[in-house]
Formats: C-alpha cells, sequence, structure tokens
C-alpha cells in the first residue's frame, strides 16, 4: 500500500506527492484522480461518490473548500454510514 502525502494546499490548487493540481481532486492511498467534477457544483452527493465507495474505505475525509462552500446532501451521510464508513467534512485548509 501506497500512502499519498498531500504537500500544500492554497486556492484552487493543491500539491500531492510532488504534482500539482489545479481541479478538483479525489486522493485515495494509492492515487489521485484529477479533474474530479460534482453533478451539482457544490452540492455533494451520493452519485459523485461511487467510485470511492467502491473502495470501501472505513473514513471518507471530505474538504468543502477554501471557504466552506460545497455542502454535502443529507443523503450522502446516510449513504455513508449505511455502508460504515466514517464522514468527516472540513474547510479545506
Amino acid at each position: 500500500m501506497v500512502i499519498t502525502l498531500i504537500e500544500s494546499y492554497s486556492f484552487g490548487k493543491i500539491t500531492v506527492d510532488g504534482k500539482t493540481y489545479t481541479s478538483d481532486v479525489i486522493i485515495y492511498l494509492d492515487k489521485v484522480e484529477d479533474g474530479w467534477w460534482r453533478r451539482k457544483g457544490h452540492l455533494l452527493e451520493k452519485e459523485d461518490l461511487k467510485d470511492v465507495v467502491l473502495c470501501e474505505p472505513e473514513v471518507l475525509i471530505v474538504g468543502t473548500g477554501a471557504h466552506g462552500l460545497m455542502k454535502i446532501a443529507d443523503e450522502v451521510k446516510q449513504f455513508l454510514e449505511s455502508k460504515g464508513i466514517e464522514l468527516v467534512a472540513e474547510e479545506t485548509e
């Protein structure tokens, strides 16, 4: 298992394992998926996480953006709980 390292973050960019991304990303233990886009922009829905849930994580950490603008639909919270996945959501710092 390879664990990725978040090196830095500022509004509009994040550096992970020496590579800088300027789009939203999903960070897995062994890879980074860049260009991630949610169906409804600043609302995270269950469909946006289908690939993440397939990995069966114990914990899902969601950065809600520099100003906390991204909201998490109640259905997402309930869905993750039903799968036994702990959700941690915080403003991205």
